[in-house]
């Protein structure tokens, strides 16, 4: 591959893309406006060499000394990764060196303390230095109740993480270079010095999204998020009208969670819309997916996944859980949706078990003692508004650590319970889970917390899937 366009030119990495160099020969380059690249050591080098004062050239020649390449090689690499890079928007590009290098970019082997201590510790360990994105439960105060809330949220915790706590947390994972924090609630914005957590994180080189009922969501709160790095804003709407009025226990939720996607759609901020599917709502996710299109809303996504019965949801389970024929005819509508609309309107339907509409891949039999599991305690942690940490929202049965007590690197690095979930084999799990032939490509072994959910059983089948439908 040659570098062609790229001669003459000066890369700069712009200021918001994390490098973030992993204990295996891995990393990771991550745009929170468009998505992360997963690179090899080498891919971690070239981005951070793009400081604006080095020439592509000199880039590839730094290249060739560190990594023991041939020119053409180290050309090659260099270009590879930039057109990835550029791809992503991850580059500005300037035709005469800058006046000095950005902080902590000149010396791609020269790695922060903490990431060389992560390495030293953890070359063996079955995870990342530290989450992808981490969701985080800023509050238990709600200004619904809605039925199936897996928090069972209302009222705030007296023990909540204060704002100097929480911002003690987010400098933390700023040093861990966790890539994304998703603040959730309860209802975030009914905690009075929510705007302020979201000001302090639009500091931080870490993007921010949260999710609101949209009931709070109003023009003040808008104007105020104008001058923040918020990179996406997400509106729970769980049917159309009175449904979800009724499912989210408050008259006149339906009409002020569409205004906030109006205000969003007006501000120029970003818009996510998600929906936790019912027995009650799943026919009516086509039409829902029309009235959100019609409103012209910079979308990224539109995702709906299976209700759960965690929480207060537990309390409802009989009348709101899908059986799994009910959960395929959801999938097959959202199959059909996504086709429809394309690339404008983003249809997300992984949580549906879209890829059992695909013939599986005819790979080897994956041996028992293969390692499977999402990303929970991978890829994924939560924290709970107490300070406690979590290897998924659904799964506050298994509490990893305490944040008053311990530090989020001590807790992702040492926890027990997140060990368990980065060492679930094949061979743990039970029922049609152990054999499935999406095994290892498409399925990843099940929704564990759907199974525990269920049954109690961390490694039962998952009741949800539908493979027997096929």
């Amino acid at each position: 591959m040659k570098l062609g366009e790229f001669h003459g030119l000066f890369p700069h990495l712009r200021h918001f893309v994390v490098v973030r160099k992993e204990h295996s020969d891995a990393g990771f380059v991550f745009n929170p406006f468009t998505s992360e690249i997963a690179v090899n050591w080498l891919g971690v080098d070239v981005a951070r060499l793009c400081d604006g004062a080095r020439s592509v050239d000199m880039i590839v020649e730094a290249i060739q000394r560190r990594h023991s390449l041939s020119q053409d090689a180290a050309s090659g690499a260099v270009a590879g990764a930039l057109r990835r890079f550029d791809a992503a928007q991850m580059l500005d590009w300037r035709h005469d060196a800058a006046a000095s290098r950005v902080e902590g970019a000149g010396e791609a082997m020269n790695s922060e303390a903490w990431e060389l201590l992560a390495l030293a510790k953890h070359m063996e360990k079955n995870c990342f230095t530290a989450p992808l994105n981490v969701i985080w439960e800023i509050t238990a105060g709600c200004n619904l109740k809605c039925r199936h809330c897996l928090t069972a949220s209302g009222e705030r915790l007296p023990n909540e993480l204060t704002l100097s706590e929480v911002a003690r947390v987010v400098d933390e994972l700023v040093d861990m270079k966790v890539l994304r924090i998703s603040f959730v609630g309860g209802e975030p914005l009914v905690r009075k010095d929510f705007l302020e957590i979201l000001s302090y994180c639009s500091t931080k080189d870490i993007a921010v999204e949260f999710s609101t009922n949209g009931y709070a969501f109003t023009p003040a709160v808008l104007k105020a998020l104008e001058d923040l790095n918020i990179f996406s804003v997400q509106v729970s709407i769980d049917g159309l009208g009175d449904s979800h009025d009724e499912f989210r226990g408050r008259k006149g939720s339906f009409d002020k969670a569409i205004r906030a996607l109006e205000l969003a759609r007006d501000g120029g901020l970003r818009a996510t819309i998600s929906t936790t599917v019912t027995r009650n709502n799943y026919l009516e996710i086509p039409a829902m997916i029309d009235r959100f299109r019609a409103m012209g809303i910079p979308m990224i996504s539109y995702k709906a996944i299976p209700f759960m019965p965690v929480g207060r949801g537990r309390e409802n389970e009989s009348e709101l859980s899908l059986t799994p024929a009910q959960i395929k005819e959801y999938s097959r509508s959202m199959r059909e949706k996504k086709r429809e609309c394309g690339d404008s309107f983003v249809v997300d339907n992984e949580g549906a078990y879209s890829w059992l509409f695909d013939d599986a891949d005819g790979a080897a039999p994956v041996p028992a003692d293969a390692r499977v599991g999402c990303g929970a305690g991978r890829t994924l942690a939560v924290i709970g508004a107490d300070g406690s940490v979590y290897p998924c929202p659904f799964l506050h049965d298994f509490r990893a650590g305490d944040l008053r007590e311990q530090s989020f690197l001590d807790i992702w690095q040492n926890s027990a319970v997140f060990e368990v979930f980065r060492r679930i084999k094949k061979g743990d799990l039970k029922g049609k889970c152990r054999d499935c032939e999406y095994l290892p490509e498409k399925c990843s072994g099940g929704c564990r917390a759907s199974a525990y959910a269920a049954t109690g059983d961390l490694y039962a089948e998952d009741p949800c899937c539908w493979a027997h439908l096929r």
